[in-house]
């Protein structure tokens, strides 16, 4: 079974992603968005983390835990060909609207540019919060995102105060005049709207 995690440089999913598979006991491999341009035009990649098995992509954002245990689990059980060669692996839209699948895209996008802006931006002078709310935004836009993929009874609330903090991280990074920072602002906004659509 061939596992490639796709994955930007930047993205804070992809160390973890790797640790659950680690303790899957799953060999897999890691390709960076920046390095195979031919596998993002391959599959269409658009967010990160992306998961490849068997060169079929089954999940384009961080799988959850239950998920992803749960594609593998019917992965390696399936016992005829023709089931080796199609798993019914579980997938996002199984459970969840657009609305919530799109929110939960936001989510990761917002943790992945702040991953980015953090990256840049620490160490160097600043006269506001960011880089310090690139990581407290990020950290929420997580668990935001997993509050959605295992459909919380808390989503709301949850969505609620990601909305906030990506309006806060977006106000702080805005305020400089450099790419990402005006990147990070872009994915903020755009997560804040998200959430504010789920939150209501």
């Amino acid at each position: 079974m061939d596992v490639l995690i796709i994955a930007t440089k930047a993205c804070t999913h992809r160390v973890s992603l790797a640790q659950e598979l680690d303790g899957m006991q799953i060999e897999h491999r890691v390709c960076f968005v920046e390095d195979c341009p031919d596998l993002v035009h391959r599959f269409g990649i658009r967010h990160s983390p992306n998961l490849v098995v068997d060169d079929e992509l089954v999940f384009r954002n961080q799988p959850t835990q239950v998920e992803l245990h749960g594609y593998f689990d019917t992965k390696t059980k399936t016992s005829s060909p023709k089931d080796k060669l199609n798993p019914k692996k579980p997938t996002m839209s199984n459970h969840l609207e657009q609305s919530a699948i799109d929110c939960l895209e936001a989510c990761n996008d917002c943790a992945t540019e702040c991953g980015t802006c953090f990256s840049r931006m620490v160490g160097k002078d600043s006269t506001n919060a960011c880089p310090a709310c690139c990581i407290e935004c990020a950290a929420v836009c997580r668990l935001c995102a997993d509050a959605i993929a295992r459909d919380s009874p808390y989503v709301k609330q949850i969505c609620k105060l990601c909305a906030d903090v990506c309006g806060w991280c977006a106000e702080q990074c805005d305020a400089h005049d450099i790419d990402h920072c005006k990147r990070c602002a872009e994915a903020c906004r755009r997560c804040a709207k998200a959430c504010g659509k789920m939150a209501a």
